[in-house]
């Protein structure tokens, strides 16, 4: 399987893995300025019941997805056009997000339709106005030089990986977050470290999907092992133990998948 991407290609292949690299890079630079860049705090701004500091913490994020943006496409040749492609993204994550601060903060349906249509947006943009995207001429020799090592496509991987890496450890991190507050609303009350739950996740899926994809999976179960042993005074409560539980098998199969699809399918070695 993986042999199919050590093959040459034609011009035209080669300019739709220019286009296909373009939106993995976009998706990449939207995916980290809306999770990992993206901090409690200043979530916590975009959804103030004050005016001005919501109004301050959207625009920061605004920012953020503007500067992302602009080093996703660096690789093209840098123009006008470049400018306004960036502002029409900023602009539409704005009002979308704009819309999102009026609902609920906490929101299954609202974080799975905001991450569609930011998606959707990046993905009609780079059909409509590819045309006008001319790549960097520097470019040429690293991927080059990359694919002469590893094979053809070999950035292409690169970028899904990071894609994969970022949706897997902070995007899952945050459904989970959002998901168990959800199922115990008040129940519980984590007396630990602020983000201490939150910040082990992205550290446990981190290293399962390392040790997956590295065909070291058995590392997984003793991952999970010392998880459960910094939680044990809590496993008196059957509540905790319950979200507990609910929130690891979310987690280690999404990282187990994660880190099958990047052994299987996406290693180039």
């Amino acid at each position: 399987m993986k042999a199919c991407w050590r093959t040459t290609v034609s011009w035209k292949g080669a300019r739709l893995l220019t286009y296909i690299a373009l939106v993995l890079s976009l998706l990449l630079a939207h995916l980290l300025a809306d999770f990992p860049f993206q901090t409690t705090k200043l979530c916590n701004m975009k959804f103030s019941n004050k005016p001005d500091e919501r109004e301050w913490g959207l625009q920061l994020h605004i920012l953020i997805h503007f500067l992302t943006g602009f080093f996703a496409i660096i690789h093209y040749v840098w123009t006008p056009f470049l400018l306004v492609f960036l502002v029409i993204i900023s602009a539409t994550h704005y009002l979308t997000d704009k819309m999102k601060t009026r609902f609920e903060k906490d929101s299954l349906v609202s974080f799975f339709f905001d991450q569609l249509l930011h998606v959707a947006v990046i993905m009609l943009l780079v059909i409509t106005l590819k045309q006008k995207l001319i790549p960097a001429p520097w470019l040429n020799p690293f991927i080059h030089q990359l694919e002469s090592l590893a094979g053809t496509g070999a950035f292409i991987q690169i970028l899904v990986v990071f894609n994969l890496l970022v949706v897997g450890i902070w995007g899952t991190g945050i459904f989970i977050r959002i998901y168990i507050k959800k199922l115990r609303g008040s129940q519980i009350v984590d007396a630990g470290a602020p983000d201490g739950g939150y910040i082990i996740g992205l550290l446990e899926r981190l290293l399962v999907i390392t040790a997956v994809a590295t065909n070291n999976a058995s590392w997984a179960g003793l991952i999970l092992g010392v998880k459960s042993a910094a939680r044990f005074r809590k496993f008196k409560d059957d509540a905790f133990v319950e979200y507990f539980l609910i929130g690891s098998f979310i987690s280690i199969f999404v990282a187990f998948f994660i880190g099958f699809i990047i052994q299987r399918y996406l290693i180039f070695i």
